[in-house]
């Protein structure tokens, strides 16, 4: 067996090397027992420090895991139970009147099969953005909208976990981070992991890599993360090493874990950036088919360059699309016009409109100055929010988006500017939601 596995060092050298991300690591346990393990690069571009086995790296999603024990262990404490709606707990939560707000449990949130919308424009889109007070999960839930059947529908949603989160808090009168720790982390003997800012030392920084390969670190590695003040620690807050990761059997976003229940194996690959095609899914499969004894017949060096040709392209597809709605047409009013605070129906969301100079719009959220989109006149009252990959992937936004998440409609009439529409929300089956331009506003937060 581990002969088979070191065999594979080259290709996997190869594939880091073609993913442009400064640093991996990765394990594999088989029948209790750490089989194989291997460290890449850098922990950050800047330095030459090498990761080790216990390297602490943003293993987001992993975090859902962690949730789920801590549920696990207040239900036998008879704090939760499963198929109590939430409501029972976040009181505030029973002003939705749907089934979501009246009928919605724990098991259904931590399922996914609430329907709950993604709706990621209102947690933070840049820069790491959490703009979202702690407190304020559970009312702003209320407003979010649902789709699908309820119980019948798998929406992934970091909301959900949100509401399980200060579900937690309030029935312990604990942050989430204590509860990990208690349940979690101190039972595993997973010392190093946090799922708050790490204190210690050997610890990764986040990154973001440009067309050419080249990994650039984001200046706020050190201060921002999901953690507890965020209100979303139970959402993907986890820090943890691949040895730790081993020893509990997890798994996160930011890497890959699969699980062999045959072969009482499991494999475990961290990085610490977004890189140029998704390695951490490559070497998962990679390393399970050598561990299954299977032979090797996908080229995953062509199949690597081939994503990374389709990934710089896409954002020349994005433009051209766009580019068919661009129009000479002038706007109906001067740009300082447009300008005020727009509020969402529920009157629980608001965007600042300014204008800059004679073409441009920026648009940010009430709360917070980290996440700004700047918007060029595409024609009329249309805006748009131009592909630009370099400058999203260096303020932290995902890089695959859509043409129609990139427009803001503008609404006016004689008397002036009234609304925008906006097709923010990527979920399956979602629709174009209208802020309304207001002069005063209460909200209910």
């Amino acid at each position: 067996m581990e002969k088979r596995l070191d065999s594979l060092l080259p290709l996997i050298e190869k594939l880091f090397q073609l993913s442009g991300s400064p640093g991996l690591s990765l394990g594999v346990l088989h029948n209790g027992t750490t089989v194989f393990n291997g460290n890449f690069g850098r922990i950050r571009a800047s330095a030459a420090a090498a990761p080790t086995d216990d390297t602490l790296y943003n293993v987001a999603s992993i975090t859902k895991l962690m949730t789920v024990g801590v549920v696990v262990n207040l239900i036998s404490e008879g704090l939760l139970e499963w198929d109590v709606p939430i409501r029972h707990y976040l009181p505030e939560f029973g002003e939705r009147l749907d089934d979501v707000g009246q009928k919605a449990t724990i098991t259904d949130l931590l399922a996914n099969r609430t329907g709950l919308s993604a709706q990621n424009t209102f947690w933070g889109v840049m820069n790491e953005d959490i703009f979202q007070n702690r407190t304020e999960i559970p009312r702003v839930a209320c407003h979010l909208p649902a789709y699908g059947e309820f119980r019948k529908t798998f929406v992934y949603s970091s909301w959900g976990y949100g509401l399980v989160t200060s579900a937690i808090e309030r029935v312990t009168g604990k942050p989430f981070s204590a509860c990990v720790e208690k349940y979690v982390f101190g039972p595993l003997g997973m010392k190093r992991s946090t799922t708050n800012i790490p204190k210690v030392d050997n610890v990764v920084y986040k990154h973001w890599v440009d067309t050419e390969g080249v990994a650039h670190e984001f200046p706020w590695s050190e201060s921002r993360g999901w953690s507890d003040d965020t209100g979303f620690g139970g959402t993907a807050g986890a820090r943890s090493s691949t040895k730790e990761l081993l020893a509990a059997t997890f798994t996160g976003y930011s890497g890959s874990m699969v699980l062999d229940p045959r072969s009482q194996s499991a494999i475990v690959i961290l990085v610490n950036s977004l890189p140029l095609f998704d390695i951490a899914d490559f070497l998962g499969q990679l390393l399970l088919g050598t561990l299954l004894g299977e032979e090797v017949k996908t080229d995953y060096v062509q199949l690597a360059e081939s994503i990374i040709g389709t990934n710089k392209r896409l954002y020349d597809f994005y433009k051209f699309e766009l580019d068919k709605k661009r129009s000479d047409k002038k706007t109906t009013f001067p740009l300082k016009k447009y300008e005020g605070e727009y509020w969402n129906e529920g009157g629980m969301i608001c965007y600042s409109v300014k204008a800059q100079g004679d073409a441009q719009l920026l648009v940010t959220i009430k709360g917070s100055m980290l996440s700004t989109y700047k918007l060029e006149l595409w024609g009329g009252d249309l805006f748009c929010f131009v592909p630009d990959r370099l400058w999203e992937v260096s303020h932290s936004m995902f890089p695959f988006s859509s043409t129609k998440s990139r427009l803001f409609q503008f609404n006016c009439n004689d008397q002036g500017v009234l609304s925008f529409t906006w097709h923010h929300d990527p979920t399956t089956g979602s629709k174009p939601e209208t802020f309304i331009r207001k002069t005063a506003v209460h909200p209910k937060l």
